[in-house]
């Protein structure tokens, strides 16, 4: 029986078929009605052509049932699974309204888009729909618009989860060719490869996209030019599409799009994280404020050479992502008035008005030099696609002078002599000197308190057995913060505790030594950005480790009888009380960080040390601390050892890494936040201690 003839019949003994509701080359949907629970429910009747399949069958009654244990606020509902003869069926609940797919249609009609605020509300609530059926074994493996019914509530409900596993995988025609949604198609589904829930990443990827744009990014007059592109060339860069795109949302979409499933956002729910902190983060922001730097960024890697078997496109080897240059201030920034947050048809504007605001700019961040991504072995006729380094960029190593590298293992029982005349001097440089010596955007606070000398240590500091590769920072008060950026204002005065601080960042040696205690798990990927054997390579036993959450620099640090530093302790270590704008001064020096490595050095071994000897804190990696991330946390913040707010979505994370030679990624201010479960190829971490 074809399927319209079902319409006025019941089939399974049970459910009246009413109306046609839609039909692809799988099944058609009908609206039905179940009178033993007097309900409508939608009725997806599977083609005969496929249920003549045993191994289909087979599928089906192991799938729906796994399907039907779903239960989502964003996952619609599987009432019941059977068959009638030979055609197989699915029962689910009927939701009125339009798929995200109609909603994008008309709006691009009417030369319109979702809302930013829209886009990251639906978003993030398809994202823990996926992230929730991932959590039990289930993958989509068809996500697209198509398949997310918006309700009459407005609220996003995910369609067919696991019907392409029961249907095969593929969408197929009456002669079984492969066409679908190609468009949404992950690289390794199109090769036929074996995939996993990272395949959904990219498709989620592909959708927040076209949400964002209006436009999928790779589209063709055919299926194989579409299928060809997402193995092929690179993603669009979105900001060259849409401007007021926020610079964390560009780059959570490029890092969803890689063409390498290691390079991707790896769970649905971290990536309905990163949505929902953009969100908040938009909702906090006054009209009219410039955006703080965000926590991820996206740089592209050419192949040393061109692989032999693929079309390289020229975006793949142009510089593509972009970062925000900090607004140069025309005069003193008074405090921003309280202001209700702006609703989600507000934000689009808001972010427009912020790119607009006066002496604005924006600057193209060079590509990271060739080499393999971090984790990724790549056989010809593979794309090269870099990771997302986290709000920074690549430096330059240069020669350098100073004292052998430190040991592999740090020992509470090793001790280190310590005195003042040990501390470089530090004189608070004149305001002539300032104006000379700071880039423009380095605005010094009329009103801040007059900058101080370094203190000198006591006599007693002198005499203390120090913990080998600690190095003592006396408390004293010190300015925090700066104008140069809108979540580091205000500069305000902070007094801190003494405390130990780690001289160094810490080495895979000495946290493989963790591991192997079974104190520490390690990192998730072993290689660097690009190096593939890196962690377990005796050959970079002092370089930093990486690939590590904020919980795992936790554990790391407890292991040792220490913790992460706080925000405030992190910065007054790096600048010292002298208000400098880099460890070593006022004035950015490309010799002193690794601008020439397309990757991580050994800890300590360029001229860079802060005004207390500790080293790398302008660049390496960027270093997770103990605080919550709240942008406008300085103008709440206690005076004496402030810890950062109590709670919060984000961990505030300091100093700069390889992969940008502009010196306003290493300042001493220069905040950045991530989610604690994020990692990347350049996070890494170094320890404190109190001092009693």
């Amino acid at each position: 029986m074809s399927q319209p003839s079902w319409i006025g019949h019941t089939i399974g003994g049970r459910y009246k078929v009413e109306a046609l509701l839609g039909q692809g080359g799988m099944s058609a949907v009908y609206k039905g009605a179940d009178p033993n629970l007097r309900r409508t429910v939608a009725i997806k009747l599977i083609h005969p052509h496929l249920s003549s399949d045993p191994e289909f069958v087979r599928r089906f009654e192991q799938e729906a049932a796994a399907v039907a244990q779903l239960r989502h606020p964003n996952i619609i509902q599987v009432f019941d699974f059977n068959h009638d003869g030979g055609v197989y069926f699915m029962v689910l609940e009927y939701l009125p309204g339009e798929t995200l797919q109609a909603r994008l249609k008309a709006l691009d009609a009417s030369h319109q888009r979702l809302s930013l605020g829209e886009t990251l509300r639906i978003m993030a609530g398809i994202c823990e729909a996926v992230a929730y059926a991932h959590q039990r074994g289930m993958i989509h493996r068809d996500l697209k618009p198509g398949n997310v019914m918006l309700d009459q509530q407005n609220q996003p409900i995910l369609m067919d989860f696991g019907v392409a596993k029961i249907l095969g995988g593929q969408h197929h025609t009456a002669t079984g060719a492969i066409v679908g949604t190609v468009a949404y198609m992950s690289p390794e589904q199109a090769r036929g490869e074996h995939i996993d829930e990272r395949s959904d990443i990219y498709s989620l990827g592909i959708m927040l996209y076209e949400m964002t744009t209006g436009r999928p990014p790779f589209e063709g007059d055919s299926a194989m030019t579409v299928m060809l592109k997402h193995l092929n060339e690179a993603v669009p860069d979105i900001r060259q599409v849409v401007e007021e795109v926020p610079e964390g949302l560009a780059a959570l979409i490029e890092k969803s799009l890689t063409k390498n499933p290691a390079d991707r956002v790896q769970t649905a729910g971290e990536m309905a994280a990163i949505l929902r902190a953009i969100a908040a983060d938009l909702q906090a922001m006054p009209t009219g404020a410039v955006a703080p730097e965000p926590a991820i960024r996206t740089l592209v890697a050419p192949p040393a050479q061109p692989p032999t078997a693929v079309r390289t496109p020229a975006a793949a080897t142009a510089p593509t992502a972009k970062t925000e240059a900090a607004a140069v201030p025309q005069a003193p920034v008074p405090e921003a008035p309280a202001v209700t947050p702006p609703g989600a048809s507000e934000i689009a504007t808001t972010i427009r008005q912020a790119a607009e605001q006066p002496g604005e700019t924006r600057v193209a961040m060079p590509a990271k030099k060739g080499g393999l991504p971090v984790g990724v072995f790549v056989g010809v006729g593979a794309l090269v696609i870099v990771a997302i380094i986290v709000g920074v960029s690549v430096l330059s190593r240069a020669g350098s002078q100073r004292q052998p590298t430190p040991t592999a293992a740090a020992t509470s029982a090793a001790i280190v002599e310590v005195s003042p005349t040990s501390l470089p001097p530090s004189a608070a440089p004149s305001e002539a000197a300032l104006a000379t010596q700071r880039p423009p955007t380095a605005v010094p606070s009329p009103t801040a308190p007059p900058p101080t000398a370094v203190p000198t240590l006591a006599p007693t500091a002198t005499e203390a057995a120090l913990p080998e590769g600690m190095v003592l920072v006396p408390g004293s008060p010190f300015d925090m913060g700066s104008t140069d950026r809108l979540d580091e204002r205000p500069v305000h005065r902070v007094t801190l505790s003494s405390f130990l601080i780690d001289q160094y960042e810490v080495t895979n040696a000495r946290y493989r030594q963790c591991v192997d205690a079974k104190a520490c798990t390690p990192p998730t990927i072993k290689g660097s950005f690009t190096r593939a054997s890196y962690f377990d390579h005796p050959e970079f036993d002092n370089y930093p480790v990486i690939k590590v959450t904020w919980e795992q620099a936790t554990a790391f640090c407890a292991w040792e009888d220490k913790r992460l530093p706080t925000e405030a302790e992190w910065e007054y270590a790096a600048r010292g009380t002298d208000r400098r704008r880099f460890p070593w001064g006022n004035e950015f020096d490309r010799q002193r960080v690794p601008v020439a490595d397309s990757d991580t050095v050994e800890v300590g071994s360029l001229d860079n040390a802060s005004p207390f000897g500790v080293y790398d804190m302008a660049g390496n990696v960027v270093e997770w601390t103990a605080d919550w991330y709240r942008a406008a946390y300085y103008a709440e913040s206690p005076t004496e050892n402030p810890a950062g707010p109590e709670t919060g979505l984000q961990r505030v994370m300091r100093g700069g890494s390889f992969g940008n030679a502009d010196g306003q990624f290493y300042t001493t201010t220069r905040r950045y936040n991530q989610r604690p479960g994020f990692h990347d190829v350049d996070i890494g971490f170094r320890c404190v201690r109190s001092v009693p």
